[in-house]
């Protein structure tokens, strides 16, 4: 029985020099969300100080480029607390996950009184699982 030669990979999507087309792949997530520690650092100081765009950054990059549950979590709750209805939501999943049911209730009425439609079913799960 002989080996079947691999399929070349499929690389139009580069030029010859190796810089990549303007209908190039997307980049992961995790670069989209990069930050450099400068940067990192800038937004944790304004978010810290009530910023909830820099919250939200932060909480993006622990969330899906330099991945940490705790600090992702601890910035999730700040984004929520500043706002962020899909950040309120998120959190209230998080809290029932940890069987946290009153809090999570909490969190996904602030969600709900923000305009999430998920929000709602969601209470009522959780109202009906209590």
């Amino acid at each position: 029985m002989t080996k079947k030669k691999p399929e070349p990979i499929d690389m139009s999507w580069m030029n010859k020099d190796n810089s990549q087309k303007s209908n190039e792949p997307p980049t992961s997530t995790g670069a989209i969300y990069f930050l450099t520690p400068e940067e990192l650092a800038c937004h944790i100081k304004n978010g810290e100080s009530g910023n909830k765009k820099s919250a939200i950054k932060v909480l993006n990059y622990y969330m899906f480029s330099n991945l940490n549950e705790e600090l992702k979590v601890y910035w999730m709750k700040k984004a929520a607390e500043l706002g962020d209805t899909p950040s309120q939501f998120n959190y209230a999943l998080y809290l029932s996950e940890k069987g946290e049911i009153g809090e999570a209730i909490k969190w996904a009425k602030k969600a709900a009184s923000s305009g999430d439609s998920s929000a709602h079913e969601f209470i009522k799960r959780l109202k009906s699982s209590s």
